[in-house]
């Protein structure tokens, strides 16, 4: 047999944090504004399915795997239904994998790498297709026959399965050793997983080899995107005093850019790596991918309290666009308290220019309610909580509690969602 075999190579990845743009989402959404249980279970949603998925996979290993041979028996749009697909499914969600093959290229004689396909993740709850995470994969060496395709296509997504296996069960064991940095954890998991998932030389049709690898790029980049997974493992296993979770959508046509410009006694576990929230749209596809409907991006953020004596603070901003058009987007400030002793207190307003030290001076201990918004022009922004005071249950796994505070924030044009007063 000739040393000189196809090889495949995972690159990179990049990953969607977005809600379908749909009546169901819609219905979610406008539920959990008002404050209280809706937004709990509203977090609970995604945060819940992906700590279900991670325990099941760490506990049942390739046996939680179930592999088709044509994903229409899914019954998702999203997926190629003539191609096989790998999926974990729990009770409250469902980790869907497909490899996108580019036949063409697969069967050329490629003398560098050349990309060869997609493979996708995507995380689907009741709230839709939540999360997309994208791995491009390429292709050098001798043509691979068109026989022999079909059980390389199987080969790559078995290799792809493996990899995400292997990750997730090595950062479920971290934490449950005690690891609490995600960033750290993510990468360990990411470089022990290349390696358990590489595949040399194996033979898949007559005398056909075919060699797998996970390139540098494509482990960090898996260490990124996942990282929302990782803190909810990493959170399962943490006691701390006080944890926040905020979600921020943006319902509008402009792009959004956030920042944490004020912050009380703050560990960040988890913020957006830019910030950049885009305005609805359906996100670029990369060759191979049907692509989504359109979406309603998502900004994340996990912050615990770092002295377990003091509450929490911060306030989120972003920029405004009326330098040339007045009835352009006019910023946003959002305010966030969480005191040691007393309610907690919200506040929002459509102001990107305020100074955020005065905005926690003047602001925080004022506004002690579940929920809030208010409007400038055709723009509105909304702030809802799940509870101002006290222990409660936690999104990633009801039987936990604690000081655990959800905060959901919606910025919108045109009134989508509700009236125009603010309350």
């Amino acid at each position: 047999m000739s040393n000189d075999k196809p090889k495949v190579q995972f690159r990179a990845s990049q990953i969607t944090h977005a809600a379908p743009k749909s009546l169901k989402f819609y219905n979610y959404l406008q539920l959990a504004l008002e404050g209280g249980t809706p937004t709990f279970d509203f977090f609970s949603g995604d945060f819940g399915a992906l700590q279900e998925l991670a325990q099941v996979m760490a506990k049942q290993g390739n046996a939680a795997w179930t592999q088709v041979d044509k994903a229409s028996s899914l019954k998702y749009d999203f997926l190629d239904p003539d191609q096989p697909a790998a999926y974990v499914k729990g009770t409250k969600g469902t980790m869907v994998l497909q490899f996108h093959a580019s036949e063409e290229v697969l069967g050329q004689n490629t003398t560098d790498y050349k990309q060869a396909g997609i493979a996708t993740t995507y995380l689907v709850t009741d709230q839709g297709t939540v999360d997309v995470i994208i791995s491009y994969i390429e292709k050098l060496g001798p043509p691979i026959a068109g026989t022999a395709i079909a059980p390389a296509i199987l080969t790559i997504l078995g290799a792809f399965k493996n990899f995400l296996q292997s990750f997730i069960s090595r950062a479920f064991n971290a934490a449950s050793e005690g690891a609490t940095e995600a960033e750290a954890v993510g990468e360990e998991a990411a470089e022990g997983a290349a390696e358990d998932a590489a595949v040399e030389g194996e033979v898949i049709a007559d005398e056909l080899a075919l060699s797998i690898s996970f390139g540098p790029l494509a482990i960090a980049g898996i260490a990124v995107a996942a990282i929302i997974l990782v803190v909810s493992v990493i959170l399962f296993f943490l006691a701390k005093t006080m944890t926040c979770f905020i979600k921020v959508y943006n319902f509008t046509d402009q792009q959004v850019t956030l920042n944490i410009c004020y912050q009380y006694d703050l560990e960040i576990k988890q913020e957006p790596k830019t910030g950049i929230l885009p305005p609805v749209g359906i996100p670029q596809a990369p060759p191979g991918v049907t692509a989504l409907d359109k979406v309603i991006y998502r900004a994340d953020y996990t912050l615990l309290n770092s002295n377990d004596l003091k509450g929490l603070g911060v306030v989120i901003q972003a920029a405004g666009n009326t330098q040339n058009n007045p009835a352009g987007f006019p910023g946003l400030t959002a305010m966030i308290d969480i005191p040691s002793v007393g309610d907690n207190s919200l506040y929002v307003n459509l102001d990107g220019n305020m100074n955020c030290h005065e905005v926690w001076d003047n602001f925080s201990g004022t506004f002690k309610k579940l929920s809030k918004s208010t409007c400038r022009g055709d723009y509105r922004i909304y702030i809802a909580t799940n509870q101002l005071r006290g222990k409660s249950s936690s999104p990633i796994n009801g039987d936990q509690t604690g000081y655990f505070y959800e905060y959901l924030i919606v910025l919108e044009k045109d009134g989508f969602f509700f009236g125009s007063s603010d309350t």
